[in-house]
């Protein structure tokens, strides 16, 4: 690192070369100029819908809630449980169907 001891240690998945955060538009401009670069090959969704698919993918694995909240940086899991409920319903579903074919087999 060309900083050295200088490098902002931020934490950031996406940062500039110093270690410093991009600004939300910027990051967002990007993608969008990479989608529109590669749209006969991606489906196109935004930064948001990636998010939602992250989350949902998540509680399809039984992802403890808990771990989800701290994964999306919610600073309260209320708002994790009101938000992606969805997902954690059908994991439900899925994870009683799976108790319900142990039980009666």
């Amino acid at each position: 690192l060309q900083y050295g001891k200088n490098f902002l240690d931020s934490n950031y998945v996406l940062f500039q070369d110093n270690g410093s955060d991009y600004q939300v538009d910027s990051i967002n401009h990007g993608y969008v100029r990479f989608m529109k670069r590669h749209e006969d090959e991606i489906a196109y969704r935004s930064l948001h819908q990636l998010r939602h698919t992250y989350a949902s993918i998540l509680a399809s694995m039984n992802t403890p809630i808990k771990d989800v909240q701290e994964l999306l940086g919610h600073s309260d899991i209320s708002t994790t449980m009101n938000v992606y409920t969805h997902g954690f319903e059908e994991s439900k579903r899925t994870a009683a169907t799976e108790l319900n074919r142990l039980i009666c087999s």
